[in-house]
């Protein structure tokens, strides 16, 4: 009887601390997307090349994206044609590899300034380390720090 007991009570705090982990995400999504990021942020480490307005998802996107997912291999989304489409491609393979592998670091290969943060935002709650530093705005740093702050206290 013990033994049920015991069992049903790590099964409660399971749930209850995965229902937490998930809640501060969600909130720490929720306040980030509150915050209008100034126009001039600046991401380091990657070209500037304006992205196109719109992506169209064409059979060329398709065909290519379901290579490189198998692969695993983002360098497979170089031979698409239009640019934004090639980086759209490029940023959802590096951020699928991320989350797959749980590994952090491999969030700098993502060029969207928005998905990049949800890598590190995700991840780094996820993993529990301080991702804060490597969020694009220094506004979003700045909450982002507070934020863990008061979780900590």
């Amino acid at each position: 009887m013990m033994n049920y007991k015991n069992i049903i009570i790590i099964a409660v705090l399971a749930l209850a601390f995965g229902f937490l982990a998930f809640s501060v995400g969600f909130y720490l999504k929720q306040k980030a997307a509150s915050v209008e990021l100034p126009a001039e942020v600046q991401v380091t480490n990657q070209t500037q090349e304006p992205p196109a307005a719109e992506i169209t998802y064409t059979e060329e996107w398709s065909t290519i994206f379901m290579e490189a997912r198998r692969a695993r291999d983002a360098a497979k989304c170089e031979s698409i044609s239009d640019l934004a489409a090639r980086r759209d491609c490029g940023d959802k393979i590096n951020l699928g590899i991320a989350y797959e592998d749980k590994n952090i670091d491999l969030c700098r290969a993502i060029f969207t300034p928005a998905l990049r943060d949800d890598c590190y935002t995700n991840l780094g709650i996820e993993l529990n380390v301080n991702y804060c530093r490597y969020l694009s705005s220094e506004e979003f740093r700045n909450l982002c720090n507070a934020e863990r702050t008061a979780a900590q206290s």
